[in-house]
């Protein structure tokens, strides 16, 4: 997309807020989020750091930690101080971060995947790859456990375009066992038993549409 005009259309936006006073609104704040995001797509990590602040502040005044907006915006930040490096900054943001999120949206949200697999590229960049194993072992069990609920309500579509979202995820697992030293076995296992699932997606997928086929 092109981040330099939209991070021009959201500052400008803020310029109007700010003219109309409006310093706490929820719109603000969306902007801001929006801010962060795009300034972290530029390459701009100080400023998304500083938007991010903002947003952060804003959403935590008006509906406190445990809400979506104050997770999202925190995953955001997280993810800019992983990309400049502040490892110890991430970390402490995870530690905060996680049990935050399992309070608020429960033990199987996507969002709580997303974090996970945060977690596993920061332990990544500290090389503590039995650590980040773990990590991204979580994030599978969730995303493969919320595909499993909606697999036969999704059209072909869906179901492809969430495989190619998906897929980083997937093989960023078996890259990490590889570097790993001395992978737990039962995260081996678990490695084994979600490709295995997948693949029953995939044949199950290819059954039906046989079927479908056939019938045509």
């Amino acid at each position: 997309g092109d981040y330099a005009n939209a991070k021009k259309l959201y500052v400008r936006t803020i310029e109007i807020l700010d003219s109309r006073k409006d310093y706490t609104s929820y719109v603000r704040y969306m902007i801001l989020n929006n801010l962060s995001t795009t300034c972290l797509a530029l390459n701009e990590t100080k400023e998304a750091v500083n938007y991010s602040e903002q947003a952060i502040a804003l959403i935590k005044q008006s509906q406190g930690v445990k809400s979506i907006e104050y997770i999202k915006s925190s995953n955001n930040l997280l993810i800019t101080y992983k990309k400049m490096g502040e490892l110890a900054k991430a970390k402490q943001m995870l530690k905060d971060l996680l049990p935050i999120c399992k309070e608020v949206l429960g033990d199987d949200a996507d969002l709580l995947a997303t974090i996970y697999l945060n977690a596993a590229v920061i332990a990544e960049a500290e090389n503590d790859f039995n650590l980040a194993i773990q990590q991204i072992n979580q994030s599978v069990k969730i995303t493969i456990a919320n595909f499993r609920k909606n697999f036969y309500t999704l059209s072909e579509q869906e179901k492809l375009n969430w495989w190619q979202e998906k897929e980083v995820i997937f093989s960023y697992y078996p890259s990490l066992l590889l570097r790993a030293d001395k992978p737990a076995p039962e995260l081996i296992a678990d490695f084994a038993n979600q490709q295995l699932q997948l693949k029953g997606f995939i044949l199950t997928d290819a059954s039906a549409s046989l079927r479908k086929a056939r019938a045509s």
